[in-house]
């Protein structure tokens, strides 16, 4: 609840890159925003830091949602980032990557 203004505010869209601290943990980590849900208050986030780490074309990485509540911090990331990862067959990087919104 705390960055749901903060989410608005911040330009955050589908197919964005964003780093995020949240409240259980002081890391920053990299996701790819999949979607928004508004109403009901959380992100739906693929996490890249692990595709990144891993370089396995044949990893299985699932979504996940992040309520809004348990984010502290949050930073929009330039997209060109995840062009390395197009090697993935990943639909949601190809998308990202080929598709502006």
């Amino acid at each position: 609840m705390k960055y749901r203004k903060g989410i608005r505010s911040s330009g955050i869209s589908k197919n964005d890159i964003i780093d995020v601290q949240t409240s259980l943990s002081d890391k920053t980590s990299k996701y790819l925003v999949i979607g928004i849900n508004m109403s009901l208050k959380y992100l739906d986030l693929l996490p890249i830091d692990n595709m990144v780490e891993s370089h396995s074309a044949s990893g299985t990485v699932p979504v996940m949602s992040m309520p809004f509540n348990i984010i502290s911090k949050i930073k929009k990331d330039n997209k060109t980032s995840i062009l390395f990862l197009m090697n993935q067959d990943n639909p949601h990087i190809l998308n990202a990557i080929f598709n502006e919104r």
